[in-house]
């Protein structure tokens, strides 16, 4: 088989984007405008997707071959690492369920850690952009479920480096994608 450099897909940038839980898909793949919030700069690390399933296999009586098999459980998460320490980012990695407002005269943002367990669900999309061709990932239900280490140092920038979880919502989506291949399109 020949190779088609169409199809390969050097993700050049990319951007992250919060909504509140219920907010509609976006329609398209033009930029996203109020009530979408993007969460600033990624790093070079990119956005990592990480599926996992389980599946039940049958076997019968005497046979080593599985002859049906059920999903009986799977998730969706996807991995990123934030630069900035926006509201936008502080809000996700400490669950306040809004940005917090800086102060009028101070301009602090003070955030209490939640000992409560409250859960902050949102929505969230993942755009992959290289060239002409864009992928929209849209999660309607998300939170974050993870939240590796935070290292204050002199030698690196602070980076939340957080693990999405994608839950179903009331229709059954927990990730709608969108591709938008244009590069192939225009080869054929």
């Amino acid at each position: 088989m020949a190779v088609d450099s169409f199809y390969t897909f050097p993700a050049a940038q990319g951007v992250a984007s919060v909504a509140p839980q219920g907010t509609a898909a976006p329609t398209g793949m033009t930029a996203l405008t109020d009530p979408w919030v993007d969460l600033g700069a990624i790093t070079q690390n990119g956005l990592t997707e990480n599926p996992s399933e389980s599946r039940t296999e049958f076997k019968r009586w005497g046979s080593i071959s599985p002859y049906a098999a059920v999903i009986t459980d799977q998730k969706h998460e996807f991995s990123i690492q934030f630069l900035e320490n926006n509201p936008d980012v502080l809000s996700l990695v400490y669950r306040t369920g809004s940005a917090p407002t800086p102060d009028a005269t101070s301009h602090i943002i003070s955030i209490t850690d939640d000992t409560t367990g409250v859960r902050d669900l949102r929505a969230l999309t993942f755009d992959i952009i290289s060239g002409n061709n864009h992928l929209r990932f849209f999660c309607p239900m998300a939170e974050v479920t993870a939240v590796a280490n935070i290292k204050y140092s002199f030698d690196a920038p602070i980076m939340y480096d957080v693990t999405f979880t994608a839950y179903p919502d009331n229709t059954g989506v927990a990730v709608k994608r969108d591709f938008l291949l244009d590069a192939v399109v225009n080869s054929l």
